[in-house]
């Protein structure tokens, strides 16, 4: 959190800056008089960094950041006491900066940025952006905060230097829901010949009060060895924020504030916002060569042409990344990836068997001009494409989604009986 290091990695890959760009730099060190991508960050970004000086005494507001260790610590949940400085950490402290970019703390309590809200409830942050209710991940219905999870060596940094904080994380699902021990119960560390039930339970840090673990499944389908490379957050992830259709461009004209000198200054980053909906996310590998759960991040167009000498061409981006979107529920049905065009990359669209062929049909008609000529608006790939433009992971290639399809045959042909072991059979036919 006091390096920005990942994002300022991440911000110069957008703007294709790559030779000669120290991403060990001090925030204060980098180059926004010359660099677009360091200036984009400096107006637009910046103000989530850490140690970025609190600019005025109080509690936070729901959009303030930076303060170093009050970022965090500083209390503020009753507003009628003093402020105080605590261990416990309130998810608001995290909701100031983690409710943007991959959106988390908008996602784990159920809220979403969307383009077409229909009917969903709707809520005002203190940012004045409008959320609308979705589902909201079971472990904050069970009452768990962000640092029941995420421990302070994650948070402060644990001696080592991380390429993203994806690399930095201590905790995993396995930790709470891995498989019981051979013989069904539990040692205690401290005490080798004691034993316990199979039941685990996990002390939350908010009240102390003692929450039940689900015990893990051994006969879900899901917990077969064919799939064994899928990480947790591919199948449990219920929904997950997808934006597509972004635009940026510098105005030179116009007057924006710089968070890292703390001035204003002649020239200003702009942003155009596309479509933001919500899906089941998109699989794709990451780059430890597991199936993850994907979702759009850089998925833009970028014209720099009023920053730059010479002039640049436009930039594009199709770039899907890795992200665990902190929905957690009921696992996702067969079908939602083995017959699902979005599930593979394709975008929102009909899949039709005829012939021999899989037919894709795009729900989006607009497809992108340019660099990706040809491409569904929404789609990461057409079909048979492998995308690998992502440092963190690449699409399904070609063998992959091919296989996935053939599952997908076997589900359509027998979804109607109750075969289970022509299923099964089927299904091993087409993973030999």
């Amino acid at each position: 959190m006091a390096t920005n290091a990942a994002m300022i990695r991440k911000n110069r890959l957008a703007f294709n800056v790559h030779a000669g760009s120290k991403e060990s730099r001090h925030i204060h060190q980098l180059d926004f008089h010359h660099n677009a991508a360091d200036s984009y960050y400096a107006q637009l970004c910046a103000s989530c960094h850490l140690n970025m000086e609190k600019d005025r005494p109080g509690a936070f507001r729901g959009y303030d950041k930076g303060g170093g260790c009050l970022a965090c610590h500083l209390g503020n949940d009753e507003p009628e006491k003093h402020l105080n400085i605590g261990q416990l950490v309130s998810d608001k402290r995290c909701f100031n900066c983690h409710s943007r970019s991959g959106r988390i703390s908008l996602s784990y309590r159920g809220w979403a940025e969307l383009s077409d809200p229909k009917d969903s409830p709707a809520t005002t942050l203190a940012d004045n952006r409008t959320v609308y209710q979705k589902t909201a991940d079971l472990h904050y219905t069970a009452g768990l905060m962000c640092n029941d999870c995420h421990v302070s060596t994650e948070l402060m940094g644990d001696g080592k230097s991380h390429h993203t904080k994806r690399d930095s994380l201590q905790i995993n699902c396995a930790d709470c829901h891995s498989k019981p021990a051979p013989n069904g119960l539990l040692a205690i560390e401290s005490n080798q010949s004691a034993k316990t039930t199979t039941q685990r339970f996990l002390i939350l840090k908010r009240n102390q009060k003692k929450l039940a673990i689900p015990p893990y499944q051994n006969a879900h389908a899901g917990h077969n060895p064919e799939h064994a490379r899928l990480t947790c957050s591919a199948c449990h992830s219920t929904w997950a924020p997808d934006c597509f259709g972004c635009h940026i461009e510098y105005d030179q004209n116009a007057f924006a504030f710089n968070h890292i000198t703390g001035q204003k200054e002649r020239g200003q980053w702009q942003e155009y916002h596309g479509e933001s909906r919500t899906e089941l996310p998109v699989l794709g590998v990451d780059n430890r060569g597991r199936i993850d759960s994907f979702i759009p991040g850089m998925k833009l167009s970028i014209d720099k042409s009023g920053f730059s000498r010479p002039k640049e061409d436009l930039i594009e981006k199709n770039i899907f990344v890795p992200l665990s979107p902190h929905t957690i529920g009921k696992s996702r049905s067969c079908q939602s990836c083995h017959l699902n065009a979005h599930a593979l990359g394709y975008g929102l669209a009909n899949l039709k068997y005829q012939n021999g062929t899989w037919l894709v049909i795009n729900e989006y008609q607009t497809e992108l001009q340019g660099k990706y000529k040809g491409l569904p608006q929404d789609a990461w790939i057409l079909p048979g494409q492998t995308n690998t433009e992502s440092p963190d992971g690449r699409s399904l290639n070609a063998q992959e989604q091919t296989r996935m399809l053939d599952i997908g045959r076997c589900i359509q042909a027998h979804q109607d009986t109750n075969a289970a072991g022509q299923l099964a059979a089927c299904s091993q036919r087409h993973r030999n």
